[in-house]
């Protein structure tokens, strides 16, 4: 029963916190709206004394009947003016109690805070934080290696524990310190990383295939998580990740299947992350990662008689990157800019070279080739 208390209290606790942040949130809104009112009525004050003084002067020169009737004129809106004087002084926000202080409206508006842009001095505190923390694990786990304290398989598992104590750390400051939850993350992240490409690699405790498919969940949960803390450096040591697994757990049989499969499946998941919070150089850096891991590919590792499908995997590469374009154009014309155009035609040049390649290295005529060039031209 303590425990479900504690619960419930912590619970309570976090609920008022979060009460507090939203009514300073109110209050601020509120503080604008009277600001503006304010502003509001002064111009409608400045505009009825100017049409004032033009009456004056127009009176001077106006019959003695027609300057009766202006100075009537005038009266009215000299009336009305103070009502609205009347009115701005008596006027009091919702909710609040009427004062002497509060009849006092501000008249200079409150400087809003800047926002920080997304890599500043403060993140890149955090990134160095992060390099810090790996280099510190790497320097205690080389201590422990070199002297033979526990077995390998006791390392890993350590390494593992280590990494989701990160993420309970990060998981309790979240609310009070978003910046350093982000830098405890990416730091598990890393950590569960380093941890098991060292168990497959280094101590042949985990086979490719699980080292694999757990690679690919802590990338997937490194991407999903950069979301909810809307932080784009998250995102990308996750796709830096992704794009490293193959480099990491390569066995040099050319499985190029796999490989190109696995690069069009993940450039459609980042492709979704990057369009749903504007991360535009994710969406770069993705398309540049891709090329450059299957052009040199197809230039180093190519056997022969695997041209056709390879050639379907280009053309799908490109299906992909053009589609990304045209969704950006018509959901986020505002972060179009000429990168995406140069991305645009780089994407059709290297399409339409390696397929011209590859037309004629499985020995098709020209008739062929020019139509292939015909349709990406």
């Amino acid at each position: 029963m303590s425990s479900l208390k504690k619960n419930n209290i912590a619970q309570l606790e976090e609920r008022v916190q979060k009460l507090h942040k939203r009514q300073s949130i109110l209050k601020r809104e509120l503080d604008d709206i009277q600001e503006h009112l304010a502003e509001l009525l002064r111009t409608e004050e400045a505009e009825s004394a100017s049409g004032q003084l033009l009456a004056d002067e127009t009176t001077m020169h106006l019959p003695e009947e027609h300057k009766q009737k202006e100075i009537a004129n005038t009266e009215e809106v000299v009336d009305s003016t103070d009502e609205s004087e009347q009115q701005r002084k008596m006027y009091v926000a919702p909710g609040s109690k009427p004062s002497k202080k509060s009849s006092a409206l501000p008249k200079k508006r409150r400087r809003k805070e800047p926002v920080a842009p997304e890599f500043s001095g403060q993140k890149v505190a955090g990134v160095l934080g992060v390099i810090v923390m790996l280099v510190g694990v790497t320097i205690g786990v080389k201590y422990v290696i070199d002297n033979n304290m526990i077995s390998p398989a006791m390392r890993i598992v350590l390494g593992y524990v280590l990494g989701a104590g990160f993420i309970a750390a990060a998981k309790k400051v979240r609310d009070n310190m978003p910046q350093l939850s982000a830098s405890l993350f990416s730091g598990a992240m890393a950590t569960w990383f380093i941890v098991t490409y060292t168990a497959h690699t280094l101590y042949d405790l985990i086979p490719v295939v699980p080292t694999f498919l757990l690679m690919f969940v802590f990338t997937a949960l490194t991407v999903v998580s950069s979301l909810a803390y809307n932080k784009q450096v998250i995102a990308f040591l996750g796709l830096v990740g992704s794009y490293l697994i193959p480099f990491l757990l390569s066995s040099g049989q050319g499985q190029y299947e796999v490989l190109f499969s696995y690069l069009i499946v993940l450039n459609i998941g980042t492709t979704t992350i990057a369009l749903k919070a504007k991360w535009v150089n994710l969406n770069r850096t993705s398309f540049y990662a891709t090329w450059i891991i299957a052009i040199s590919w197809i230039i180093g590792r190519m056997q022969p008689n695997t041209e056709m499908l390879v050639l379907m995997f280009v053309v799908a590469f490109f299906c992909v990157f053009l589609a990304r374009g045209i969704i950006v154009i018509r959901k986020h014309p505002d972060t179009y800019t000429h990168f995406d155009a140069i991305e645009a035609l780089s994407n059709t040049a290297l399409t339409l070279l390696f397929g011209v390649a590859l037309l004629y290295d499985m020995g098709y005529e020209d008739l062929i080739v020019g139509a292939y060039t015909c349709a990406f031209a």
